[in-house]
């Protein structure tokens, strides 16, 4: 049922915090005395081979692999695996993006570099519509926005008897949240509240009915009682990833294997000292460790450069991305998948099913203190840049309007 609190947190993050969907992370009781007495080299050398345990206990034999390859390191993590237990010949791997993106050009490098059976996607050739957006949506649980995906029926069509490898939770389990920002919280509620502004994805305007703060009771992982965990992470591991990454990392239509999800490796990720997990420090030198040859090249977690680059290079890489954060070069590298508001403006496919949708949803009468299709023109007349907002709403519509369209 979707109720007015549900309808908000979609309106405000770009997903459903009410979630009927499957719980997919279980975290194992640890150990956290286990690991205090080993030194880092000896933790990089148990973590790898732990880690190389949870691919081999995924992988199939005689069968075919697919890989959704990012610039990042869970993806390129799983292709070094699985190049240990097969050929290249037996592994496809796709990249979604633009053009000149960080995350589009490392993922399309490392798929050349290996010989891969590589799908490039470019989202200026991508023909966008309703059934392609909608059968996304199933796939999806009818839970996210949409648009920021490949085809999910060309995906299909192509890959049906592959197995799909996701890197889903591999930079968390590492210790993406073990920061000073994400440690700072001593509460529960201040964390709650940080955690519910810093997901707001709508930030052109504000599309709820009610303040953000109402969300919070919405969230799960409130009431778990876990000391390994701080405060802020609990809540992303509970709510973000599963709600929101995981619908698109774990697509339904596929077999799935989750290698970072092994019992055996979460006990041992969450088990190490803090200090290790810190930053995914000993997460990303154990990767390096296992596969050097991948692990030397790009990748965008560090802006174009390679792991065993100077701290001071990836220093000034980085000042400079900040700095030159508003200019175009800079933001084409740092983007994901696309600037909805150009594409919006300029793709024709994607431009009518907004506007189409917009019409439906006005139709629904479930937002009566909006009006999308003037929030539409000003887009369209350059006075404001509503894409974000345009393409939660547009996306609204086609979940509603495709729970009963798709089997």
């Amino acid at each position: 049922m979707l109720t007015s609190q549900n309808l908000n947190s979609f309106l405000t993050l770009g997903y459903f915090l009410g979630y009927p969907g499957k719980k997919i992370i279980t975290l194992p009781e640890v150990d956290t005395r286990k690991y205090e007495d080993f030194n880092r080299d000896e933790l990089i050398k148990i973590g790898s081979e732990i880690l190389m345990d949870a691919f081999a206990e995924n992988f199939k034999p005689n069968a075919r692999h697919l890989i959704p390859l990012s610039g990042g390191f869970d993806s390129r993590a799983i292709l070094g695996a699985l190049l240990k237990f097969t050929d290249s010949s037996n592994i496809s791997t796709f990249t979604y993006g633009i053009p000149g993106a960080l995350d589009f050009e490392i993922g399309n490098m490392i798929a050349k570099e290996y010989g891969t059976n590589h799908l490039c996607i470019d989202f200026n050739n991508v023909q966008f519509s309703r059934d392609m957006l909608g059968f996304a949506s199933k796939r999806f649980g009818g839970q996210t926005m949409l648009f920021f995906h490949p085809d999910h029926k060309e995906l299909e069509a192509k890959f049906h008897d592959h197995v799909y490898w996701s890197g889903f939770f591999g930079d968390c389990s590492g210790g993406y949240y073990i920061t000073p920002m994400y440690d700072s919280f001593q509460d529960i509620e201040s964390a709650g509240i940080a955690f519910l502004k810093n997901e707001r994805y709508v930030r052109s305007t504000y599309l709820g009915s009610e303040p953000i703060e109402n969300l919070f009771q919405l969230l799960d992982g409130l009431n778990i009682n876990n000391s390994i965990l701080n405060h802020y992470e609990r809540l992303s591991f509970y709510n973000r990833q599963t709600k929101y990454i995981a619908p698109h990392k774990c697509p339904d239509g596929f077999e799935v294997k989750t290698p970072f999800l092994i019992d055996k490796w979460l006990k041992f990720s969450f088990s190490i000292p803090n200090k290790f997990r810190k930053n995914s420090s000993l997460y990303q030198s154990m990767l390096l460790y296992s596969f050097p040859d991948l692990f030397i090249l790009p990748n965008s977690h560090r802006f174009g450069l390679s792991m065993n680059s100077s701290e001071l290079r990836y220093f000034m890489r980085r000042l400079r991305y900040k700095l030159f954060s508003k200019t175009k070069a800079i933001r084409l590298k740092r983007t994901n998948y696309f600037d909805i508001n150009d594409f919006i403006r300029n793709n024709e496919s994607l431009r009518q099913i907004i506007t189409e949708s917009l019409a439906q949803l006005r139709g629904r009468d479930i937002l009566p203190w909006l009006n999308p299709e003037d929030m539409l023109k000003k887009h369209m007349s350059g006075k404001a840049d509503y894409g974000d907002a345009l393409q939660v709403l547009a996306s609204l519509e086609i979940i509603l309007s495709s729970e009963n369209e798709i089997s």
